[in-house]
């Protein structure tokens, strides 16, 4: 089956959209807003062009375009929270709970689609939050106590909009091709950052970025013209092909590539991500992220 490896291509390649982001963040800008302002801006743009440009199919609905856009809009919520949390938190920490996304898929299919779980099925999902928090879990000071991350429950937020954000795409995706379904949740993201992004201290470091030649600007432009909307069209490709449940617990495995390419990058280049590279940490992340992806597998491949 094809789409198999389209699901797991665009895994590989968007993790690097993920790790690009929180280099072009931890080593260039200040303001939390400034990533979704230039993001807005250029995937805005993309669509735009797309949807003048892309020839439209025949009998297409509106109601299609209107879910197209909203898949758009709900990938840009999602994405707008994983990206605030990721300012300031590590990405080999952040990306794992974010990408607990198909256990909602799931449960959203039983409710609206009458789909059925198993008990083995809600089993899983309980692994998988254990998961998704042990990766949130931090020691407290010196105290030697630990305590739940205070952004769990936002990444969870994001991971139940981006879950949201598949479900319309599907739906999208069945009178619409690939190309203009992409053009129109490109719109729809716009619609979402650039309102968000558009703050006196972005516009500010965006100017002084453009006026100093930040090599910042260049992570963000090779992340979003290219390895992004790479990635995102892999997917839409995938979901065109596939079961959107199989799919999406494909692309999650995502969370292997950033925490490998992350922790890689970390030990060569100190500083680089602001990863924590302890024995202990790494240790943690690897658990966390193989327990995740088990209970994702084991609810979807049903």
């Amino acid at each position: 089956m094809p789409w198999i490896a389209i699901a797991l291509g665009s895994a590989a390649i968007s993790s690097w959209t993920n790790i690009l982001d929180k280099a072009a963040m931890h080593g260039y800008m200040r303001s939390p807003w400034t990533l979704p302002l230039l993001i807005g801006l250029i995937h805005g743009a993309i669509g735009g062009v797309i949807t003048l440009v892309a020839p439209w199919p025949e009998g297409a609905t509106a109601a299609h375009f209107g879910w197209a856009i909203l898949s758009g809009v709900l990938f840009g919520l999602g994405a707008a929270i994983g990206i605030y949390v990721l300012f300031y938190r590590e990405v080999s920490r952040v990306i794992p709970v974010w990408q607990t996304f198909p256990i909602f898929t799931s449960i959203m299919a039983v409710i609206f689609l009458d789909e059925h779980l198993e008990p083995i099925h809600w089993v899983a999902i309980l692994v998988v939050v254990g998961g998704a928090a042990l990766i949130s879990v931090r020691q407290t000071g010196g105290s030697g106590r630990f305590a739940l991350d205070t952004t769990f429950f936002a990444l969870i937020l994001a991971a139940f909009i981006t879950g949201s954000a598949h479900i319309t795409s599907k739906i999208a995706l069945d009178e619409l091709p690939v190309i203009n379904t992409h053009g129109l949740r490109a719109i729809g993201l716009g619609i979402v950052f650039l309102p968000l992004g558009l703050r006196r201290e972005a516009i500010r470091e965006i100017r002084t970025m453009v006026r100093t030649r930040s090599r910042g600007l260049g992570f963000v432009a090779v992340n979003e013209f290219v390895i992004a909307n790479v990635g995102l069209l892999l997917t839409l490709w995938a979901i065109s092909q596939g079961p959107v449940s199989l799919v999406t617990t494909l692309t999650s495995t995502r969370t292997f590539f950033v925490v490998l390419y992350s922790t890689a990058l970390a030990v060569r280049f100190p500083g680089f991500l602001g990863e924590e590279t302890t024995r202990q940490a790494v240790t943690v992340k690897i658990a966390s992220t193989l327990l995740i992806v088990a209970g994702i597998a084991t609810i979807s491949l049903r």
